[in-house]
């Protein structure tokens, strides 16, 4: 867990210049961990090849940037904001499938913020119907709106509003009375105006401003929430932001181990991992006819093995995220038993096993990732992947830092669509 935690802690607040290399080589590139999207070179640091930890301290240097929400955080942050059961459905994006982590501010143009306006609108109507918390006011209704508006718009901002916007914004309450009649429609119309600007639509990381900016706290809370919760920052994480308690790595880290120690998140990381191999989309994945052993059942067993093996490596092992890619740990059933070359459990359902040391390693050698990555599943690894770059030299299985990641997907998926070989195999 706690290797973990500090990743999270390295990947939102600085980024560093290191050299990497293979475990048993000196090291060979120097490379800024934030990759080819990281937005900002680094200097001043080296890293240890042997565990990538830095051995010398080095000035962060922030990536100055600012980022549209991909559906999936803005759904969520939907949901968070509103109090709603469940993300609502969004869809905005024109690819098929989001990106791991977007590197980009892509645009809103007209048809998307049609979408916006039309759900904004809908769900303002939703959460101030008779009954809802928003619907009612305890005192004036001047101070009610006020405070609304500071409340609201500090959490969709993601940062407390400025003097200008509490005003436009009571301006806006006030046309909401007029227009959609009472207190309920002035808060009306303000919650539709607060879901549509760009305050709520992107996620800034402008720092402070200063000659070696930092995050602010507001963005560092916002960044840590929406990587690790897919959503806003929980009221902890909100209040330590605005008292300046964000401000030591000490400090960050006890609230990243905090959310790392909470059901939501655990399932969050879990599948983030699942996203980062694209194995949402394992189930439509074909192979020839000829192949008679795939099958849609079997499809299931490979993801649930991931699955699995996933949750055990990262909750229940110590959270040691290099072992996700060297554990001959893994669970079978009995589909999956036949291609590993193992027992098949006494049992139906999954069961524990230890891989053949000399045939498998990790999550690349699992059947899921091969078969999407257009593999033959049904072979045997014979020895250690290592992915190699063709443009960026030679890159270690092993990943320094989680502000990497980008650079390793681009990697593997160059590798593994052929580029080169990344396996040696035994039929």
């Amino acid at each position: 867990m706690r290797l973990l935690s500090g990743l999270v802690v390295l990947s939102a607040t600085l980024s560093c210049t290191g050299s990497v290399g293979d475990a048993d080589d000196k090291p060979s590139t120097t490379v800024s961990p934030g990759g080819s999207g990281g937005g900002g070179a680094a200097s001043g640091g080296t890293t240890d090849p042997q565990n990538w930890a830095p051995v010398v301290a080095c000035e962060p240097t922030l990536p100055v940037k600012v980022t549209r929400l991909s559906d999936r955080h803005l759904a969520h942050a939907l949901r968070d904001l509103l109090g709603l059961a469940a993300p609502p459905p969004l869809s905005t994006s024109s690819s098929s499938s989001e990106q791991f982590l977007p590197n980009k501010a892509a645009a809103v143009d007209g048809a998307v913020a049609t979408k916006l306006r039309d759900l904004a609108e809908r769900l303002a109507l939703e959460v101030t119907t008779p009954g809802h918390a928003y619907a009612s006011c305890g005192t004036d209704e001047p101070t009610c709106a006020n405070a609304f508006i500071r409340d609201f718009g500090a959490r969709a901002f993601r940062r407390p509003l400025q003097e200008a916007e509490v005003t436009e914004l009571t301006s806006v309450y006030g046309v909401g009375r007029s227009s959609y009649g009472q207190h309920v429609g002035g808060i009306r119309l303000v919650i539709e105006g607060l879901l549509q600007p760009p305050s709520f639509l992107y996620q800034t990381e402008l720092g402070s401003g200063t000659a070696q900016p930092r995050l602010t706290q507001p963005e560092l809370a916002a960044k840590l929430s929406f990587f690790l919760r897919d959503g806003l920052p929980d009221s902890a994480l909100r209040d330590a932001a605005s008292a300046g308690q964000l401000e030591t790595q000490q400090q960050v880290l006890q609230h990243v181990d905090r959310l790392l120690g909470t059901d939501e998140v655990k399932w969050n990381v879990s599948k983030m991992f699942v996203r980062l191999f694209d194995l949402e989309r394992l189930q439509l994945t074909n192979k020839a006819k000829t192949v008679t052993e795939f099958s849609p059942e079997l499809v299931d067993s490979m993801a649930e093995e991931t699955r699995l093996f996933i949750d055990a490596t990262l909750w229940q092992r110590g959270a040691k995220l290099s072992e996700l890619l060297a554990s001959r740990e893994t669970f079978v059933d009995a589909r999956l038993a036949a291609i590993y070359g193992v027992p098949a459990p006494a049992a139906s359902g999954f069961s524990p096993v230890t891989l053949n040391a000399a045939q498998r390693a990790g999550i690349l050698t699992h059947p899921s990732v091969m078969t999407h990555a257009n593999f033959d599943p049904f072979g045997v690894a014979t020895k250690l992947p290592t992915l190699r770059c063709p443009t960026r030299g030679r890159t270690p299985l092993y990943t320094p830092t989680l502000a990497r990641t980008k650079s390793t997907i681009g990697c593997l998926r160059i590798s593994c669509r052929g580029a080169e070989p990344i396996r040696t195999w035994r039929s």
